[in-house]
């Protein structure tokens, strides 16, 4: 199957993070978290286990967290109490906001990593270049989105150098003691990699005004990612649709429920 051009990619999660932010009803990214799970779980390039993984481990706390603020301290007017205990009270509608702040969390969380798990660092500093990004600020981004493969492997040679030290780095104990020492280190040898080759590349006149490609026209990308007439028109297309869809829901023309008021129906 043939991927889209990553500046199209590019565009598609910020649609879709746009209307995640710019529609208040639990209906819209509950509805992308839906789709995502099936994108992911068909796209070859993505690990459904990893990214379920990235997922649970941070939005799962988040949950928790929230229901225990929202759901103990978050009254309103009218509030419906599902449990208390003394002077603790848990409502029904603390935890709506809750289940309403976690689905807008987990919705985010699971589009930038199904895109994060699915592209490398070159296909992100080709698909900013393509969208007219200037090329330090296109490296920054492809640079952080390297670093978590980059941040894997340099623990695992740490954890490796002190095994052969002695240190039984199998027990989880052993490696929460380590944490303390290895992680100055490890940042420190992350950023000042990241740091070297972005001088190296500026010397060699990366990111200079007017720096073109072959020909002198758009700068040359480094893997060939094909980029069909559809591609474009997506990448045109996407965004136009989300604003439309956002001006329809906001002038009421597309009728999508509220958080109070599926709480109402859930109440009747």
């Amino acid at each position: 199957m043939t991927r889209w051009h990553p500046a199209t990619e590019i565009v598609a999660l910020g649609c879709a993070l746009l209307l995640v932010f710019g529609l208040a009803s639990p209906l819209v990214p509950a509805a992308l978290i839906a789709v995502t799970v099936l994108a992911v779980a068909a796209a070859p390039e993505v690990r459904f286990r990893s990214w379920l993984l990235t997922v649970a481990l941070i939005c799962l706390p988040t949950l928790l967290f929230a229901m225990v603020v929202q759901g103990f301290f978050y009254r309103g007017a009218d509030p419906i109490i599902l449990w208390d205990v003394g002077i603790a009270q848990f409502t029904l509608q603390g935890a709506a906001i809750a289940v309403q702040l976690w689905l807008r969390l987990t919705a985010m969380v699971g589009l930038c990593a199904a895109f994060g798990l699915g592209n490398d660092s070159a296909r992100l500093f080709d698909g900013l270049t393509r969208l007219r990004v200037p090329q330090p600020i296109a490296y920054v981004c492809a640079a952080a989105l390297g670093l978590i493969p980059l941040v894997r492997t340099r623990t695992v040679q740490m954890l490796e150098a002190r095994a052969c030290r002695g240190w039984d780095t199998r027990s989880w104990a052993v490696r929460i003691r380590l944490i303390p020492t290895l992680v100055p280190g490890l940042f420190t040898a992350v950023l000042m990699g990241v740091e070297q080759r972005f001088d190296t590349l500026t010397q060699r006149g990366f990111g200079a005004p007017g720096q073109r490609g072959a020909g002198g026209g758009r700068p040359t990308e480094l893997q060939d990612h094909p980029d069909s007439a559809a591609s474009k028109a997506v990448r045109w297309i996407l965004p136009l649709g989300a604003v439309a869809v956002i001006a329809a829901v906001m002038t009421g023309l597309i009728p999508l429920p509220s958080a109070p008021q599926l709480l109402e129906v859930i109440t009747r």
